[in-house]
């Protein structure tokens, strides 16, 4: 659902509001609310407190990173200013 927010966003090229939507994922799977689990003989073992995914936590962290920096792209370049079709 965070992905599916961050491409609309995305796609109407709102590119900081994308960018929150993907931190909010980092703040989600830092603390283990979403991607801690593992798969053990027991079943599924969920794993929640702080620094649950780090793996997830610092791609959501890029991803945001890569959108803000698209952002400040669009906003200051000459070429990019091509407005988006709401």
């Amino acid at each position: 659902m965070i992905w599916a927010a961050a491409l609309v966003w995305m796609i109407k090229q709102r590119f900081a509001r994308a960018a929150m939507w993907m931190l909010g994922g980092a703040v989600f799977s830092c603390f283990g609310v979403i991607h801690a689990y593992r798969l053990t003989s027991q079943g599924v073992e969920n794993k929640l407190g702080f620094w649950a995914a780090p793996e997830f936590t610092l791609s959501y962290l890029a991803a945001a990173l890569f959108l803000l920096i698209c952002h400040w792209y669009v906003k200051n370049s000459p070429a990019a200013a091509v407005a988006p079709s709401d």
